[in-house]
């Protein structure tokens, strides 16, 4: 048995020596090892910028069978997206219609709220209804997106070219983000596509995605993970306290962090000019008062007023009003989802048709009236 194991040794040996000679051999025909060292030389130079934008996942049909927050009662909610994962709402929308673009984090997205009263598509059948016009509200809010995010899909998602307004909602997200990385810039990555340590990294990528594929299809590896490792399902990383509560809202922010967003909401006006769209700020409210929250909303209304952008102050309207939230006293419930629909085309019909707000109060005129599904 020893001498079959040598001889099988010694047979891979020799055949791996033959190998090399043959390498070294075929290297010096046509040149084939100046030409190879050269051109992975090329490829090493250049790498994709990892912009880490996130978009909602297109043709998603997902039904939610318990309601995990107390503040909306409704016994299954559905959460749909079309084939540009714009979040469906009732129905969905009219390609011959008027569009408006609703870009923002995870308070424009309210996935919690039931789909046919989510403020984006609710807001739109509101001035459709008030201008027997067809207008729809699109929802783009992706959940932890900042003004960076909402920049990248103003330039780069298909469905812009299809709107007329882009509605922009951002601030909690942007000062959770700027208090932990001080700039929006990413660190760009020195390393080379074509190395073993890119071979590592995918590896890893490979056995992170396998163990998220098993969490998520085995209860055994599910109660694991959340109760040995202290996984969040609801976001896949391991829990820290950096997770947002509701006594978590305010964060440690500096000039250069207002500078920053500020510079970020003037360059997302400067693009919706050029693409001749027509930019709608919001100010974002919360159901307790933050003092950083009011200094960021601050500066959507000093942008709002030099750049002459019409602006829906949801905080002065709705902010510390706790009946408008969910638990958090961050995210909007159904309540507070249909007032931010009446507020905005209350504002939106005021400035762009010149409709008065006083006129809007009358019986046949702007009411919220949904069937629901």
């Amino acid at each position: 048995m020893k001498f079959i194991r040598n001889k099988y040794s010694l047979s891979i040996l020799i055949l791996l020596i033959l190998i090399i000679i043959i390498d070294l051999i075929l290297g010096k025909i046509n040149q084939t090892d100046v030409i190879r060292k050269s051109s992975l030389n090329f490829r090493n130079e250049a790498v994709n910028l990892d912009l880490k934008t996130r978009y909602l996942i297109p043709n998603v049909s997902h039904k939610y069978s318990k309601e995990f927050y107390k503040k909306n009662n409704t016994k299954v909610r559905s959460f749909r997206t079309d084939k540009n994962g714009i979040v469906i709402g009732s129905e969905e929308f009219n390609k011959k219609s008027i569009k408006i673009l609703f870009l923002g984090g995870s308070t424009t997205e309210t996935n919690e709220v039931d789909e046919h009263l989510r403020f984006p598509f609710l807001a739109g059948k509101l001035i459709s209804e008030k201008l027997q016009t067809n207008y729809n509200g699109l929802n783009l809010g992706v959940r932890g997106n900042t003004t960076q995010d909402s920049l990248n899909l103003l330039v780069n998602h298909p469905i812009v070219d299809e709107v007329s307004y882009i509605v922009l909602m951002h601030n909690i997200n942007d000062r959770f983000f700027l208090s932990k990385k001080s700039i929006y810039s990413m660190q760009l990555d020195s390393k080379k596509p074509q190395s073993l340590t890119s071979v590592k990294v995918a590896f890893l990528n490979f056995i992170n995605t396998a163990y998220d594929f098993l969490f998520y299809s085995s209860n055994i590896m599910f109660i694991v993970g959340q109760n040995l490792f202290d996984i969040n399902p609801w976001t896949g990383e391991k829990i820290k306290n950096n997770i947002l509560t509701e006594g978590e809202i305010d964060f440690e922010i500096n000039k250069n962090h207002k500078k920053q967003f500020e510079k970020n909401l003037n360059i997302i006006h400067q693009i919706s000019k050029s693409l001749n769209k027509k930019l709608i700020l919001m100010t974002q409210p919360l159901g307790k008062d933050s003092i950083q929250q009011k200094v960021f909303n601050n500066l959507i209304r000093e942008t709002a007023l030099s750049n002459n952008i019409l602006l829906i102050d949801l905080e002065k309207k709705m902010s510390s009003n706790s009946i408008f939230f969910l638990n958090d006293m961050i995210h909007l419930n159904n309540d507070g989802s249909k007032e931010v629909a009446k507020i905005f085309s209350e504002k939106f019909l005021s400035r762009f048709h010149k409709i008065e707000q006083s006129n809007l109060s009358k019986k046949k005129d702007l009411k919220i009236v949904v069937k629901k599904k």
